[in-house]
């Protein structure tokens, strides 16, 4: 349950619904799909911390993050500065 579910399910009936959480890949799909033709992820929080992934990696590391035990996964994730693999940008343009 989402956690803004969460707070109000004591009170109230549930009402809303959780959206799909799409993988990067996922959505590059349906970036395609929509006729856009330039597409680059950008990975971090600020102007001065941003790494720029090309879309063409983003099954592998996908897959190899799958690979990883559970906790193995949150520890890497902890020790990137914060928010690095928090904020994934997805950017499509069409010509």
């Amino acid at each position: 349950m989402p956690n803004e579910a969460r707070v109000w399910s004591q009170e109230l009936d549930a009402t809303g619904l959780h959206l799909k959480e799409y993988t990067v890949s996922e959505l590059a799909d349906l970036f395609t799909a929509a006729g856009f033709s330039r597409l680059r992820i950008m990975l971090g929080t600020s102007r001065n911390m941003r790494l720029p992934v090309p879309v063409s990696a983003a099954p592998l590391l996908e897959r190899l993050l799958l690979l990883l035990p559970a906790g193995h996964a949150v520890r890497y994730a902890r020790s990137m500065p914060p928010g690095f693999f928090r904020v994934i940008r997805l950017v499509g343009a069409k010509q």
